[in-house]
């Protein structure tokens, strides 16, 4: 007898291992020897009743002896049943973290300026799983329309598990003394007040649900690199939400918060479109020689899939015994700086 893959319960939950000799994995397809179809029934009819299909091992006994079926054999689901608050979510990072926290059961709010990228994000999840991703409009720095947008996602989806404040802007680059004010401040309030308004109005629900993970987007520049000239504002706001981040896990440890902060290097997303260079930055400039290659781990920039599998990581179960964390996802190239 065969099967297609995913006949389990869908695509994600397809066979990619086949640890018994009654399975044969051909093509797309599962092919069941005629003496062990009964038992494959009573496997699945089994773990269906046990619930949680994706990511427990299965040992079935046979007239044979023991059946051990790997937890890779399907797709893990860590999320199901389970709330993100993506900020920025309509792009980069927190667009390829959105789609894999929806892809393994989570429901999704993403908080970004809604616009074409957004709409776009959100009806393509809501294909993947009905009604999974609610798209709302919101600046991360205004404070009634951040605490609306908080309090609209838990009456939507019924509470929330897990927030990852990755919403921010390059902002000025320039000079010292050629920043005006409106510049120094305007990142600050995207960046740092962002990330506070972020985490002010999601932790009252995390509380009530008795544990979560926050995962806040720092940076290397402020953090691990200071070669990025005329960077002071944004370099500034990175080192801060390190800070912040550490304060929040020891604040929130005993209420089984989980804080981490993450610092990407040079990632392909469209963060650049933010950026506003002085002309006069190249006064400031001293010239550097770095050897050549600036990622050389990947030879070139990350991807936000690389992002995303480290946030997915941080936000699940599996890292329950990690807060506090500063981790770096560079391609080693903060160690050439």
């Amino acid at each position: 007898m065969t099967y297609q893959k995913g006949y389990m319960g869908g695509p994600a939950k397809h066979l990619n291992q086949l640890p018994c000799k009654g399975l044969t994995l051909w093509g797309d397809c599962v092919h069941v020897a005629p003496g062990f179809v009964q038992i494959l029934h009573k496997m699945i009819i089994i773990r269906a009743c046990l619930g949680n299909l994706e990511t427990e091992p299965l040992w079935w006994t046979t007239w044979k002896g023991s059946v051990h079926m790997s937890p890779n054999i399907m797709k893990k689901k860590r999320f199901l049943g389970k709330t993100a608050i993506i900020t920025g979510a309509g792009s980069g990072i927190g667009r390829a973290t959105a789609i894999q926290m929806a892809r393994e059961g989570a429901n999704v709010a993403l908080f970004d300026l809604v616009n074409e990228r957004t709409s776009v994000l959100e009806q393509k999840l809501n294909k993947l799983r009905k009604d999974c991703a609610l798209a709302i409009d919101v600046d991360t720095s205004d404070e009634k329309r951040m605490e609306e947008a908080v309090r609209r996602t838990v009456e939507h989806f019924g509470g929330l598990d897990i927030v990852f404040a990755n919403a921010g802007i390059n902002g000025a680059v320039g000079p010292i003394e050629e920043l005006s004010l409106s510049d120094w401040e305007r990142t600050m309030s995207v960046n740092l007040t962002g990330t506070f308004l972020t985490l002010k109005y999601s932790i009252p629900h995390l509380k009530e649900k008795g544990k979560g993970s926050i995962i806040i987007t720092s940076s290397i520049n402020g953090n691990s690199r200071f070669a990025s000239f005329g960077w002071s504002p944004y370099s500034t706001t990175k080192a801060g939400q390190v800070a912040f981040a550490k304060m929040a896990a020891l604040e929130l440890a005993k209420f089984k918060i989980r804080v981490n902060v993450i610092c990407p290097g040079a990632i392909s997303t469209n963060i650049d479109e933010s950026t506003e260079f002085n002309e006069e930055v190249e006064t400031i400039v001293i010239p550097i020689e770095f050897p050549e290659g600036a990622q050389p781990l990947a030879d070139g920039p990350g991807k936000p899939e690389n992002v995303a599998d480290l946030v997915s990581f941080l936000a699940s179960d599996d890292a329950i015994h990690i807060t506090g964390a500063q981790i770096i996802i560079d391609g080693a190239e903060s160690l050439l700086s």
